[in-house]
């Protein structure tokens, strides 16, 4: 019953919507017809009105149609459906929203953690470039005090010089009589004058040579100074560069030595730290020395050191006098004096208790020194060995010479040693080396160079002190202790 009710309302609407549509269909016709055809339009509006009033007739006699039963159950259903989907989707904008402002949170933490980054990275390059700007400025000012401190040396030695020249001269000068006292005096006095006159002349000469001769070592000075801040202590790499500033350094180094009893310190030290990189680009030490270290070992062997010198000179006169003696065959004394006189002065700064010691370890005086024992002169093998002895006294600096130069000069010296039987000096202070290098078990091996292993065990069969016996046995007992210790690790 309720379907037919529903199918005959739903009849009805679409009557009535056909009607309204049929009407609107009129209307559109009507208003696109052209004004001129007045009877077409006033026939057509008479035909709408009486279907209209039929229409409206069958509806009067139709009356209201009723509403179905169900009607408030579908209405609640639609809008139960509606107020649903309204519900979804206001949870779906609200998921939404919680997303976008999760994301936002995890935009602004990142952006934020890249902000820090940025600045964290900014401030340590500005502390990065002000310390580096720091260390320039403070390395160009130590190089211009230094330059200021050699013109103000340089300056007082002319100032010097001149009033010494002056001094000499310019007595002479203002005791001279007059000229009309010195024509009635005789042929006696006139001479005088001339004779004066020369003294002033070649004390002038003198002056201006050695101005000349100081403006000379000091623009020297300064060029090569200046090469020296480019260049780096890298003598294999720059030979050519070193090789090519030797001479004028040693002619530097000479003008200052020879223009002042006291030369500057800086001045000094600036051109050894040049030829002792000259040296060493030199490379094999058996070869003829050079022109300039002819000139150098004259000059550095002869002139006695400045107050607060280094060991640098020292350091360079033994390289020299060895380089000497291996150039003339390794016979007579070439070069004996040259390194006994460096040895005595390393001696003496190594008494001192300052920082020479370290300066020695710095600029490789083991390496240096371990050649010496070989020289078959006393006046040169057995303060090399004390040398080496109190330089190596630190456990941390022995290492140095665990190596195959030293143990080869040792054996070489020992086997001197056995020979002669006289240089007890030289063996005691081999054989306490020797002791402590044989604690280490990486210089085992080092014990077969030349024999040495032999010669320390015909030694303590020989007529030696004590003291040498005593280092001899506890060297041969080390070194078989740690063979008994291999021979159980292969096992």
């Amino acid at each position: 019953m309720a379907l037919r009710e529903e199918s005959e309302y739903a009849d009805t609407q679409s009557e009535s919507s056909g009607c309204f549509e049929h009407e609107a269909e009129g209307d559109d016709i009507e208003e696109n017809e052209d004004d001129d055809d007045e009877s077409v339009g006033e026939t057509e509006a008479a035909e709408q009105k009486s279907c209209e009033s039929a229409e409206a007739g069958s509806l009067n006699q139709m009356g209201p149609t009723p509403l179905p039963e169900a009607w408030p159950e579908l209405v609640h259903r639609e809008l139960s459906e509606l107020h649903a989907a309204l519900k979804q989707q206001h949870c779906e904008l609200a998921a939404r929203e919680l997303v976008v402002r999760r994301r936002e949170s995890e935009l602004h933490r990142d952006t934020q953690l890249v902000r820090d980054a940025i600045a964290k990275e900014a401030s340590r390059l500005y502390e990065q470039l002000a310390a580096t700007l720091d260390r320039k400025a403070l390395a160009h000012h130590q190089r211009l005090e230094g330059a200021i401190h050699i013109l103000r040396q340089q300056c007082a030695q002319l100032q010097q010089t001149r009033r010494a020249a002056l001094g000499v001269t310019l007595p002479n000068v203002l005791h001279q009589p007059p000229r009309k006292l010195q024509a009635e005096a005789g042929e006696k006095k006139r001479g005088a004058a001339p004779a004066t006159i020369q003294q002033l002349q070649f004390a002038r000469v003198q002056l201006r040579e050695t101005r000349e001769r100081l403006s000379r070592s000091y623009d020297l000075s300064v060029a090569l100074i200046e090469r020296i801040e480019i260049l780096s202590l890298a003598p294999s790499s720059r030979a050519g560069e070193w090789q090519r500033h030797a001479l004028p350094a040693t002619e530097a180094l000479l003008a200052g030595f020879a223009a002042g009893k006291d030369p500057s310190h800086h001045h000094v030290d600036m051109l050894l730290r040049l030829l002792w990189a000259a040296s060493e680009a030199r490379g094999e030490p058996s070869r003829p020395l050079a022109q300039w270290e002819r000139k150098l070992l004259r000059a550095i062997g002869q002139t006695p050191l400045c107050h607060g010198e280094g060991p640098l000179r020292a350091l360079l006169l033994v390289r020299l006098g060895l380089r000497a003696r291996r150039a003339s065959g390794a016979v007579g004394s070439a070069g004996v004096s040259e390194m006994a006189r460096a040895l005595g002065l390393l001696r003496a700064l190594v008494s001192q208790r300052g920082k020479e010691k370290e300066d020695m370890l710095r600029l490789g005086a083991l390496t240096e020194l371990v050649p010496l024992v070989n020289v078959p002169h006393t006046s040169v093998c057995n303060p090399a060995a004390a040398l080496l002895l109190t330089l190596a006294a630190v456990d941390a600096h022995i290492d140095a010479l665990a190596d195959e130069a030293f143990f080869l000069a040792a054996a070489r010296a020992l086997k001197g040693c056995l020979a002669s039987e006289a240089n007890d000096t030289l063996a005691s202070c081999l054989c306490v080396l020797l002791q402590k290098l044989s604690l280490r078990p990486a210089a085992r091996s080092l014990y077969e160079i030349d024999d040495l292993r032999g010669t320390l065990l015909r030694l303590t069969h020989s007529g030696a002190s004590d003291f040498v016996l005593a280092n001899a046995k506890s060297t041969l007992s080390n070194i078989a202790q740690i063979d008994s210790q291999r021979v159980e690790q292969n096992m």
